[in-house]
C-alpha cells in the first residue's frame, strides 16, 4: 500500500462496528511511511497498518496513527501485510509432521499446504499481538490482509492460497470484528491462483490431507486497489477478486491513500434449511416400547424430501415411522420413534435426517436423546 500528526491527546472512543462504511463515503489508509509526516485531514474514515510494511514487522506509529483514525466515528479498521517465505523463515516455520494447527507434512518444500497455513496462522498472531501491545483494548474494525507481489511469495498458488486462509482463520478465531483482504485481481492471481468463492471446492479438495479450513472465503470483503481516481472508482465495485462483496476501492489523491465505500447493498438473505428436534430425554421400561416424536420444521421457506435414520447400541430396538418425509415451509413434519430395550441403563440415540436428491440444500441435521431403561 502507498500509506501517507495529530497533537498527542487520549485516544478518541468509537462505536464498534464491522458494517462496511456509507456507501459513497471515502477514507484513507496510512502507515509506516506517514510516520514524522501529516496525516490526512478529511474523508470520514480511517484504516492504520499494523505491520511495517512486511510481515512479521512493527509499524513505529501505530499508536498515534491509530489515535488519528479514532477521531473519525467509525472504529478504525486495522491491516497487515503477510507473506510466504517456504521453506524457512527467521521467524517461524513449523517442522514436519507438527500440527500447529494444521499438518505440516514437508516442512522441506515450497508446496507444503499444511505448512503455509500454519505459517499464515502465525503470522496473524504476531500481528494481533503487536496491535494489542501498542493499542491495548481500545476498539478495532476490520483486519484486512494485504496480500501483494511486493513481499515474498515462494509457495505455489494453492500453498500461497492455504497461507491467506491461515490468517483469515487465526483472525476470526480471536473473534476480530471482521476479516477482508486488500489486493489487485492481478497481484491476487499471481500468488493464489485467482482463489474464490467459485473454486473453493477446488482449492480445500487439494488442502484436505494436512487441514479443513472452518471458515474459508465466506464474509470476507475484498479491498481493491488499482482505481485511477475517483471518477472510476465506483465501477471497480463489481470487481471483487474473492467473488464476495467488494466493501473498498483505493486509488492515490493529494499524495494519500484514498479508500471509496461501495453501496454493497442489503445483506443476502439466510439460507433457506430446516432443522430437527426431538426431546431431550426419554424413559421406558426394560422390556416395553416407548414412542419418541421426531419434528422437522422448515426454516426461512425450504421445502424438501429427507430420509431419516436413526442410530444406537446393539441393546435398543429402533423403528422410525415414517422414513422419510416432505417439509414444507407451510406445515410441520413428524415422525414416530419407537425404541424397545431388554437392559436396563442409559443411551444416546442419534436421529439424522439427510436430504433426498434434488433438494435445495446438502445440509445434513441430527438431534441426540438420553434413553433410559428402567426395570420394570
Amino acid at each position: 500500500m502507498v500509506a501517507a500528526v495529530l497533537s498527542q491527546s487520549p485516544m478518541a472512543a468509537a462505536s464498534t462496528t464491522s458494517a462496511p462504511p456509507p456507501a459513497a463515503s471515502s477514507g484513507h489508509d496510512i502507515s509506516w511511511p506517514q510516520c514524522g509526516a501529516a496525516y490526512p485531514t478529511d474523508g470520514s474514515f480511517g484504516i492504520v497498518g499494523v505491520t511495517n510494511g512486511r510481515a512479521w514487522s512493527k509499524n513505529p506509529c501505530l499508536g498515534s496513527e491509530y489515535q488519528w483514525a479514532a477521531g473519525y466515528p467509525r472504529t478504525p479498521d486495522l491491516y497487515m501485510n503477510t507473506a510466504n517465505p517456504a521453506p524457512h523463515s527467521s521467524y517461524y516455520w513449523p517442522a514436519s509432521g507438527a500440527k500447529d494447527p494444521a499438518l505440516c507434512k514437508d516442512a522441506t518444500v515450497t508446496t507444503d499446504p499444511g505448512c503455509a497455513y500454519d505459517y499464515g496462522w502465525h503470522t496473524a498472531a504476531d500481528a494481533l499481538a503487536t496491535s494489542k501491545a501498542a493499542l491495548g483494548a481500545n476498539a478495532q474494525g476490520v483486519w484486512w490482509l494485504d496480500v501483494e507481489t511486493g513481499n515474498t511469495w515462494n509457495g505455489d498458488t494453492s500453498s500461497n492460497a492455504a497461507d491467506v486462509q491461515g490468517s483469515i482463520d487465526y483472525l476470526i478465531s480471536q473473534h476480530v470484528a471482521g476479516v477482508g483482504v486488500y489486493s489487485t485481481g492481478y497481484q491476487w492471481g499471481v500468488i493464489t491462483g485467482g482463489y474464490s468463492t467459485s473454486n473453493y471446492s477446488t482449492y480445500a479438495a487439494a488442502w484436505n490431507a494436512e487441514f479443513a479450513s472452518p471458515n474459508g472465503l465466506s464474509g470476507v470483503p475484498s479491498w481493491v486497489a488499482g482505481a485511477s481516481g475517483p471518477s472510476d472508482a465506483p465501477g471497480y465495485c463489481t470487481s471483487s477478486f474473492l467473488g464476495t462483496a467488494t466493501w473498498l476501492v483505493q486509488y492515490i489523491a493529494g499524495g494519500f491513500d484514498v479508500d471509496y465505500a461501495c453501496s454493497t447493498g442489503p445483506p443476502p438473505p439466510p439460507p433457506a434449511d430446516y432443522s430437527i428436534t426431538v426431546p431431550s430425554s426419554a424413559r421406558v421400561a426394560r422390556g416395553s416400547t416407548v414412542n419418541v416424536p421426531v419434528t422437522l420444521t422448515s426454516t426461512n421457506g425450504w421445502n424438501g424430501a429427507v430420509t431419516l435414520t436413526v442410530t444406537g447400541p446393539s441393546q435398543v430396538s429402533t423403528t422410525l415411522s415414517p422414513s422419510s418425509l416432505t417439509i414444507t415451509s407451510a406445515s410441520t413434519a413428524r415422525a414416530t420413534l419407537s425404541l424397545r430395550s431388554g437392559i436396563s441403563g442409559t443411551y444416546t440415540i442419534t436421529v439424522t435426517a439427510r436430504p433426498q436428491s434434488g433438494s435445495t440444500t446438502s445440509v445434513i441435521h441430527s438431534a441426540k436423546f438420553a434413553l433410559s431403561v428402567t426395570r420394570k
